[in-house]
This record gives C-alpha cells, sequence and structure tokens, in this order.
C-alpha cells in the first residue's frame, strides 16, 4: 500500500501512559510533518513531470517507424534510378564513341586498300615494264 502526503498528515498515533521508554510526541509530530513536506514536494514533482512527457503509444512510434522506412526507401529508389540513369548515359556515350571509331578505322582500312591496290597496280606496271626492257 502507497503512502501519500495526507496520510502522514492525519495520521495519529495512540499515546500510552505510564510507559518509561517512549518517544517525544513533539519529536515525532516534527518528524511527520518534515517527511509529509518531502513527500508532497515529490509528488508534485512527479506530477510536472508527467505532465510534461510525451504522450507515446506503440502505434505512434511504428507509425513513425514506417514513415521513416518509407521515406529511406524512397530515397534510395531515387538514387538508384539517378544512378542507373547515370550508367545509361554513359554506356550510350561509350557506345557512340567506339562506334566513331570503328567507322573512322574502317574508312582508313578502305583508304590503306586503295593505296596497296594503287602500288601493286604501279609495281605490276613496272616488274612487266623492266622484265619488257630485258627481253628487248
Amino acid at each position: 500500500m502507497s503512502v501519500t502526503a495526507d496520510d502522514i498528515a492525519a495520521k495519529k498515533f495512540t499515546t500510552v501512559r505510564g510507559i518509561k521508554a517512549g518517544y517525544s510526541l513533539a519529536e515525532v509530530d516534527d518528524f511527520l510533518e518534515q517527511t509529509e513536506s518531502s513527500l508532497r514536494q515529490l509528488q508534485q514533482r512527479v506530477a510536472e513531470l508527467e505532465e510534461a512527457k510525451p504522450s507515446v503509444s506503440a502505434s505512434h512510434v511504428l507509425e513513425l517507424a514506417q514513415q521513416t522506412a518509407d521515406s529511406l526507401l524512397a530515397d534510395a529508389r531515387s538514387e538508384a534510378d539517378s544512378l542507373l540513369q547515370d550508367a545509361r548515359r554513359r554506356n550510350e556515350e561509350a557506345t557512340s564513341t567506339a562506334a566513331q571509331q570503328v567507322e573512322a578505322l574502317n574508312a582508313r582500312i578502305a583508304e590503306l586498300t586503295m593505296i596497296e591496290r594503287d602500288y601493286r597496280s604501279r609495281l605490276k606496271d613496272f616488274v612487266s615494264s623492266a622484265l619488257n626492257d630485258i627481253e628487248s
């Protein structure tokens, strides 16, 4: 059973007459008054703290946790989408650059093939001319 300040204030002790060993009523009353005052201060402080504390229920905490999780998930998805778009853009740029390089190399191969054909043709004409000169 809890003892309140009102319980202490209302408490009356039975006085016993004729006992040599006992307590001084004045000291007991003084001590009870001090105890009552201290207990009232503590009860007041507890009441103030209970009023000041936020009322948080388990469902409210769960709701806040869900909101936080949803927010983090949305941020993660957004960042993933951004990274994916960046990767796609870089891939397109690399593919385009590679295609341009292939096109340039193919053009150079075609040019070198033409030079080779021209060189072979002139070499063939030179050798034929030299053989004709030797035979004549």
